[in-house]
């Protein structure tokens, strides 16, 4: 009897060791990124239930790892499409990942004995377009700063809109960005632009455009000055209205530079005065050197 008392002993001292080594890791967007090396770690409270609290924003998806050298260890939802949050203990299984469905303050919890996870909400965020500050940036706007630059931040209207006049964007990405001053996300960055706004090219003139929060980059084709206009802010979505004028590409050039300008259009027909549509600009200077600039007009 004391010889089978010890041996049961020995095996709980061991499985309390091995428990006692385990680990759950957190990798996705709202935990550093997609990149195990800045995983956030989860606590364990001593009975193999790893916990995590915090503030995240809808829209981010994330995963739970055992080893964060090792993605054969990620664990995603078993069942359904992985929308979260549930509040209910769920199955997982190797791979896959949640996404939520709305910002706020979180419970995560991961059962390292069931291998089963919960995802609790327990604070939803309340949104409030007046708290909001709203900024662009990107290659069009001088540079994908975080935080912005003061010249990239939108003026709040006070009436729900949000402008941002900017001369001199060139051709190139961006993306809109949106700071909240909600005490759940103090500070905190979460791009949004998705579908027809990041559907391609955005054209010279004034386009107006209403779309849901996303990922995708807009781009400008060419070099212009430019009003930004944000209405109809939501927490999913909003509207946007571009303004732009086209900037001469020669602005920064004297006329004591130039010998010649001449444009050339998609057949090869040269003129001098620019075609409708895409041309190729040429240049010539004074000391015999030439550049092409691609233009719309």
């Amino acid at each position: 009897m004391k010889k089978i008392i010890t041996l049961t002993l020995v095996a709980l001292i061991a499985m309390i060791g091995l428990k006692s080594q385990a680990a759950m890791f957190l990798v996705g967007e709202g935990f550093n990124g997609w990149v195990t090396t800045g995983s956030t770690t989860m606590i364990d409270d001593g009975t193999g239930i790893f916990s995590w609290s915090g503030t995240l924003t809808a829209g981010s998806s994330f995963a739970f790892f055992r080893d964060t050298e090792d993605w054969g260890s990620q664990r995603g939802p078993a069942n359904g499409d992985g929308s979260a949050p549930t509040g209910d203990w769920e199955e997982t299984k190797s791979m896959g990942a949640w996404t939520l469905t709305a910002s706020g303050s979180y419970l995560i919890q991961y059962n390292y004995n069931t291998d089963q996870a919960r995802i609790v909400l327990t604070e939803e965020a309340v949104f409030n377009p007046a708290q909001r500050r709203i900024a662009v940036t990107g290659d069009a706007f001088g540079g994908w700063n975080m935080p912005p630059e003061g010249n990239q931040v939108f003026a709040n209207n006070g009436d729900g809109t949000y402008t941002l006049e900017f001369e001199g964007a060139t051709a190139g990405d961006f993306k809109l960005s949106s700071i909240s001053d909600i005490d759940l996300f103090t500070e905190s960055w979460s791009l949004f632009d998705s579908g027809v706004m990041g559907a391609g090219n955005l054209v010279v003139g004034d386009n107006e455009l209403s779309s849901s929060y996303g990922t995708a980059n807009m781009t400008f084709p060419i070099s212009g000055n430019v009003t930004l206009t944000i209405s109809n802010l939501t927490a999913t979505s909003c509207t946007l209205n571009i303004a732009m004028t086209e900037q001469s590409a020669i602005d920064n050039v004297t006329s004591d530079d130039v010998k010649s300008v001449k444009y050339v259009n998609t057949t090869g027909v040269m003129s001098d005065t620019p075609f409708n549509g895409i041309n190729i600009m040429v240049v010539t200077y004074q000391d015999g050197s030439r550049k092409a600039i691609k233009i719309v007009k």
